[in-house]
C-alpha cells in the first residue's frame, strides 16, 4: 500500500505488506517459502507468498528473502514502514503582554511517534473562527518527539476587543490537532474626560451651590473635585 499521509508515513489504518517471490511464471520459481524479519522477529512461511499486518505506531524494519527449502535463497530485500494514527497533543495558554493592540501565546505540544512539524496560530473576532483576523505558521525544522513550545505575538489588533486564539498542530505524518480556545479581550485605550463645566445652582448669604457636569469616552465613573477661592486663580 501507498503511504496515505506526509512525509512516506501512514497516517491511518493497519498496514498490510504482501512478500512475494517476484517470479511471474509459477512453473520455473522452485520456491518452497519465505523468510522474514519484523523489527528483528523471524518468521518462515511456506509458500511463494507471505502476508504481514503492521498494527502499531512507530518505524517499522522488514526484511524479507526467498527460499527453496536446500540452500538456495534470494537476496534480502529491505524495507521501512513508518505508521502514525495518534493525533499529536496542542494546548494554548493564557495570552500574555496584552495591550491595547497586541497579544503574546504560547502553545506546547507533543507527537511521540513522527513529531511536531508545525504550528499554525489563528485569531479572530469570531467563536467559530468563521473568518481569521490574523494567522502565523512555525514550521519545524527537524521535527521532535519531545514535548514542545512555541510562542507568537499577535499586533495590530483592535483595542478594547474580544479575540479567540487556537492552535493547529500538525505532525510530520501529516496528521493535525486543534488546541483550545482561549479568549482574550485587548486593552481598551483610557481617554482623558472632557473638562468639567462648571454652573451655578443655588447660592445664599454664606454658601453656594454649583453643577459639575464631564463626559467619559470609556464609560468610567468619575470623582470631582472643587477647588474654590476668593480669586480665580485658585
Amino acid at each position: 500500500a501507498t503511504p496515505n499521509g506526509s512525509n512516506n508515513w501512514y497516517k491511518s489504518g493497519n498496514i498490510t505488506i504482501t512478500i512475494n517471490d517476484g517470479e511471474t511464471d509459477s512453473t520455473k520459481s522452485g520456491v518452497t517459502g519465505i523468510v522474514y524479519t519484523l523489527n528483528g522477529v523471524a518468521t518462515t512461511v511456506q509458500g511463494r507468498t507471505a502476508t504481514v499486518t503492521i498494527s502499531t505506531d512507530g518505524t517499522h524494519t522488514i526484511k524479507a528473502y526467498a527460499t527453496d527449502g536446500i540452500i538456495n535463497s534470494q537476496e534480502t530485500t529491505t524495507h521501512t514502514i513508518k505508521r502514525d494514527v495518534t493525533d499529536p497533543s496542542a494546548n494554548l495558554s493564557t495570552p500574555t503582554n496584552v495591550t491595547t493592540s497586541g497579544m503574546t501565546v504560547t502553545a506546547t505540544a507533543q507527537d511521540t511517534t513522527s513529531g511536531i512539524k508545525s504550528y499554525k496560530f489563528d485569531i479572530s473576532t469570531s467563536s467559530s473562527f468563521s473568518t481569521i483576523t490574523k494567522t502565523q505558521t512555525y514550521t519545524i525544522t527537524t521535527p521532535t518527539t519531545s514535548l514542545g513550545t512555541q510562542s507568537h505575538t499577535f499586533s495590530g489588533l483592535n483595542e478594547g476587543t474580544t479575540y479567540y486564539i487556537r492552535v493547529i498542530v500538525t505532525d510530520e505524518a501529516g496528521r493535525t490537532k486543534t488546541s483550545n480556545t482561549v479568549t482574550q479581550n485587548t486593552v481598551k485605550a483610557n481617554t482623558p474626560p472632557t473638562k468639567a463645566v462648571v454652573s451655578l445652582n443655588t447660592k445664599g448669604t454664606n454658601y453656594i451651590k454649583v453643577n459639575a457636569r464631564s463626559t467619559d469616552a470609556n464609560g468610567d465613573r468619575l470623582t470631582y473635585t472643587l477647588r474654590y477661592g476668593t480669586s480665580s486663580s485658585n
